[in-house]
């Protein structure tokens, strides 16, 4: 792997994590100081900008839409739809009735998730090392976010829901994005999938948001931190799915890891929170570490795995031309 696509991978995850930690804080101040308690409606329009950005994309010529004859609503799209409208509001749901230690806790459970996804489906198992690496990052989360523990059945439902939906849906869509060719560009996905997902959220927002958004106070503060939040989260889906297609889903869960520990640590800085006890310093330390040492061996692994490939297809044309 040449020094320029690695300092282009390392920028990509780096910008994945700041972006991720910056709709974080936003959407806090949203949802807690400006009294936004609308989730589900804070889901739609962040799909509704991310589609009107791949749409902008599109006019300036950014990539070339794929026509709809090339992308049938087959069962395989259809189930992707339905995960990706889910997916979200629900994971809300769980950090509604779980306290922040309990939800995370059981986000780690994500990980694991996927490992049995990723088997099932498709085979594929984890190297010694980053099996390691993996069990000591997940470890030292559970360290630093043990705290607020309060066990509740509605909120262990919730959780239990999201597990298996979150591990199909960053599988799935790195399945369907590949089964459309290595030249397929994600924004035309994108592009497709977000608008259909609206009609299943509409009901949703229903069932899940509280009344009153229409009477809400809209300002345009509000309306400027929506957009804003929209237009980094467009950058947020556009790195994740980059990341997800060209390692796995687990790589982008494992990067999930690192920034639950970077944004409640900022937590402590910008919102006044608790300063992290021993035990809980210790855990942080751990976590990141192993996270980047995971992150090298994956490197490495995908490196190595590249170059088998193109010995592999030299070794296949040397045979040919014999």
């Amino acid at each position: 792997m040449s020094t320029t696509s690695t300092l282009l991978i390392l920028a990509i995850l780096g910008l994945n994590v700041i972006l991720a930690i910056f709709v974080i804080f936003v959407q806090k101040y949203l949802l807690s100081s400006l009294d936004f308690k609308f989730p589900v409606a804070m889901t739609m329009s962040n799909y509704i900008i991310t589609w009107s950005c791949t749409e902008l994309c599109r006019i300036l010529g950014v990539y070339h839409q794929k026509p709809w004859k090339d992308m049938p609503l087959n069962r395989d799209m259809l189930s992707l739809i339905v995960v990706v409208a889910l997916a979200v509001p629900i994971n809300n749901l769980s950090l509604q009735f779980n306290g922040v230690g309990t939800y995370q806790l059981l986000k780690l459970l994500i990980t694991p998730t996927i490992c049995l996804f990723e088997y099932y489906r498709n085979g594929t198992t984890l190297s010694r090392q980053r099996g390691l690496a993996l069990i000591v990052a997940s470890f030292g989360v559970a360290l630093f976010t043990v705290k607020d523990l309060e066990i509740k059945f509605i909120g262990l439902f919730w959780a239990g829901l999201f597990l298996p939906i979150s591990a199909h849906y960053k599988i799935h869509w790195k399945a369907v994005q590949k089964s459309f060719g290595p030249r397929y560009n994600a924004l035309s996905l994108i592009h497709r999938v977000y608008p259909l997902c609206l009609p299943i959220m509409v009901p949703l927002s229903f069932f899940i948001d509280p009344p009153g958004i229409v009477s809400y106070q809209w300002n345009s503060n509000v309306i400027l931190l929506i957009v804003v939040s929209g237009i980094v989260i467009f950058g947020i889906c556009i790195s994740s799915l980059y990341i997800i297609v060209a390692f796995s889903p687990l790589t982008h869960q494992v990067l999930g890891l690192f920034k639950v520990c970077i944004s409640l640590l900022l937590g402590v800085f910008i919102f006044g929170n608790d300063m992290p006890s021993g035990g809980q310093a210790f855990g942080l330390c751990l976590a990141l570490v192993s996270v980047v040492v995971y992150t090298v061996i994956t490197t490495a692994d995908q490196a190595k795995q590249k170059q088998k490939q193109k010995k592999d297809l030299k070794d296949l044309i040397v045979l040919q031309v014999v």
